[in-house]
């Protein structure tokens, strides 16, 4: 397992892949909560980090200090090659986790809505902006997804549980997925075409709304909570 930049060539070209730390913490979500629908519970309730992860004091997963104290160990790596960031060496680098608020559908059209607040880092956003990233590939939440914001294009493919394949494949697939892995950077050909996902499409034509209206679709859900 590497931890450290790579550079990758091939015959007709080269990238440099940086993988970055992260952890998730609650005051990434700035999206307003959803107040209308009753039984929603607390992220700390349902979120198996917070019940299988202990960390030493004065850490704790209910403020910023875990996911900064991640966020360091990213801090004096080796550096990158001069040229990195280039169009002869673009930067690519990836996460687990969620590093922008854009990059997750709102709270109304989520079953569990609380699940905003353990899914991405505002520190993570700020490393892949120092370092002007092309594409930036992430996961955590299982939601295809390819969109280009800033300057850097960010990319989920998401393998997922065979479960989730059945119920909500609509959701996951991105390219030919399902069918085959998903090649996003071939030395030959450069990065692959944007491809189409279900939410990044979605807003790709509507801006997020946060709305605090909840989706008929999941207010409807028989296993939750409705008003």
């Amino acid at each position: 397992v590497r931890t450290t930049p790579l550079v990758v060539d091939g015959a007709g070209g080269s990238c440099v892949v940086v993988p970055i730390l992260s952890w998730h913490h609650q005051s990434w979500d700035t999206e307003p909560d959803i107040t209308c629908w009753k039984g929603i519970p607390a992220v700390e309730k349902c979120m198996v980090d917070y019940m299988r992860c202990k960390w030493p004091a004065p850490l704790s997963a209910m403020d910023d200090s875990v996911a900064a104290a991640v966020d360091r160990l990213n801090d004096g790596g080796p550096p990158l090659p001069e040229e990195a960031g280039t169009e002869f060496l673009p930067i690519i680098s990836f996460s687990h986790f969620v590093p922008r608020l854009e990059l997750n559908p709102e709270k109304r059209f989520l079953f569990l809505p609380t699940l905003a607040k353990a899914v991405g880092s505002r520190f993570l956003e700020k490393r892949i902006r120092k370092l002007q990233s092309t594409m930036h590939v992430f996961g955590h939440t299982h939601f295809g997804w390819d969109a280009t914001l800033d300057g850097t294009r960010y990319v989920q493919a998401a393998l997922g549980y065979p479960q989730e394949w059945q119920t909500r494949r609509m959701s996951m697939e991105i390219g030919n997925l399902y069918e085959e892995p998903i090649i996003l950077w071939s030395s030959s050909s450069g990065f692959v075409p944007p491809m189409r996902a279900r939410w990044s499409s979605y807003y790709q034509k509507l801006l997020h709304i946060h709305g605090w209206m909840v989706a008929k679709f999941v207010s409807g859900h028989p296993k939750d909570s409705r008003l």
